[in-house]
């Protein structure tokens, strides 16, 4: 009878604790904010425990302190170190306010606690990082097309300069001579005579031609600039 009690309550420890490292490792993998993640980690430690009314617990992480309401520090305490890639980044501490035994299976599952704590933050860790380095990635190759598209309609326009600068300058030589020409023709011809007016308005027409001319040699000599 009193072996069957023992076996019930090593089976009920044992229980606890499984059920304490199990709900560790769904906690940090659920729960995307580790702030939350380790509050609600503390209050599933003490109740794993042999005399859980008794238990309080703190978790430190990169020198930030979680703790339960109860917390006190007591010469009555177990702890185990967090690691991350090997490099201690915290501890999961557990003291009874009361002094009292703690069990050999009680500090195995404080270490599987911190384990799994460890792991599950050095990976989500990691992840956070590959995600960055992905947005920054996306973020640069997007800036290095609209730098592309930039470049292509420089050239574009690089392209559409030098063209009207050839026809500017293939047109303004004639176009000039013929002013000159009208411009002659109409001094030598009487001002009442009827092919005055039609000189009058080819030179006018072809001023504003010059004026054109003109016009595309500016645009093409300020893409130099």
């Amino acid at each position: 009878m009193v072996q069957s009690k023992k076996s019930d309550d090593h089976l009920r420890e044992r229980t606890k604790e499984l059920r304490c490292i199990y709900g560790t490792s769904k906690i940090m993998e659920e729960t995307i904010d580790l702030d939350k993640a380790f509050s609600e980690v503390l209050k599933i430690i003490p109740p794993a425990y042999q005399f859980p009314e008794l238990a309080c617990a703190r978790i430190i992480y990169n020198g930030k302190e979680y703790k339960t309401k109860n917390f006190k520090n007591t010469a009555w305490g177990q702890s185990a170190i967090i690691k991350i890639s090997n490099k201690k980044v915290g501890a999961v501490e557990v003291f009874y306010l009361e002094k009292r035994p703690f069990l050999v299976e009680e500090k195995k599952m404080i270490d599987e606690v911190a384990s799994h704590i460890g792991n599950i933050a050095g990976r989500k860790k990691s992840e956070e990082r590959i995600k960055n380095l992905y947005e920054n990635l996306e973020a640069t190759h997007n800036r290095l097309k609209e730098s592309q598209a930039q470049l292509i309609q420089l050239e574009k326009m690089n392209a559409l300069d030098t063209l009207s600068a050839g026809i500017a300058h293939e047109l303004n030589n004639p176009l000039t001579g013929m002013l000159n020409f009208i411009q002659y023709c109409m001094k030598n011809t009487p001002s009442d005579d009827r092919k005055y007016e039609v000189l009058k308005d080819t030179k006018d027409a072809t001023q504003r031609c010059i004026d054109i001319v003109q016009n595309l040699l500016t645009f093409s000599h300020m893409g130099d600039k």
